[in-house]
């Protein structure tokens, strides 16, 4: 994604801008592993256009690749949801009017999760590479990150909270550490493809957001006694928002391809 970090002026008057790596493979015409395996850079400055020019062109291509990302993952799994959904009410199946809403929310949660944590694609296989250092399976043997912690934590709060107050049988424990567990582990797997770090405390945190979330949900039962729950019947539909929006997502969406698309190189 296009990220400017900050402009200076040189002593000869130059204008320089501080840009992110994904930037690189435009600028410098360099891949993006290249560039880090080669230089081992994880910033660098380039001479370019005014500042005020420079930030449209981040603000358009933000709206550009945000939108691109919802129609490569969303869509094909509204499609066969509902399919799916009118198939099961025309034998009977009786849902909530809050049901296809709810439902909404969670996949937009989903497609949240997988944006923020970046989860790989059939397109990073190409770039793929064996890094060691990309790998941890020691719990919290690296240094402590307080704020990446809780984060973590955070991200996978809603899952504990909503799947219970969507789906009927996510009203266990043992049900949503599973699902946490799932979930985390899909995305951590992906980002082998992507030189993202695969993380063992990444794992452990999520599950352990997804609980705080089951326990908010827990409180928020005794208070409201399921009085607005949707309590859907069809426990499959968790796990099509994920593996649907992933599965999607995962062949449909091409990052570094919609960049050279809008850039031409």
């Amino acid at each position: 994604m296009v990220v400017i970090v900050r402009q200076f002026r040189n002593g000869d008057g130059e204008d320089y801008t501080l840009v992110s790596l994904r930037q690189i493979e435009y600028y410098l015409k360099i891949p993006l592993m290249d560039f880090q395996n080669l230089y081992g850079y994880d910033r660098v400055y380039i001479k370019h256009k005014p500042y005020k020019e420079m930030k449209m062109d981040v603000l358009m291509i933000l709206g550009i690749s945000l939108g691109y990302e919802i129609l490569t993952t969303l869509p094909p799994f509204w499609v066969i949801f509902l399919l799916y959904r009118n198939s099961r009410k025309q034998k009977g199946l009786v849902f909530s009017r809050y049901h296809v809403f709810a439902v909404l929310v969670f996949s937009v949660y989903v497609l949240g999760v997988y944006h923020f944590t970046g989860v790989g694609t059939l397109y990073d296989i190409n770039r793929w590479q064996y890094i060691p250092e990309q790998i941890n399976l020691i719990p919290f043997s690296n240094e402590i990150d307080i704020v990446a912690y809780i984060l973590n934590i955070v991200l996978f709060v809603p899952l504990g909270l909503l799947a219970p107050i969507i789906w009927k049988k996510m009203d266990k424990l043992i049900n949503v550490l599973c699902a946490g567990f799932g979930f985390t582990l899909l995305i951590e797997m992906s980002q082998l493809l992507n030189f993202r770090s695969t993380d063992i405390d990444d794992v452990i945190l999520n599950v352990l957001g997804a609980v705080v979330g089951f326990g908010v949900y827990k409180l928020l039962d005794k208070i409201t006694k399921s009085k607005y729950w949707v309590n859907s019947p069809v426990t499959v539909e968790l796990a099509m928002c994920i593996l649907l929006g992933f599965v999607s997502r995962f062949f449909l969406y091409n990052e570094m391809g919609l960049m050279r698309l809008i850039y031409g190189f």
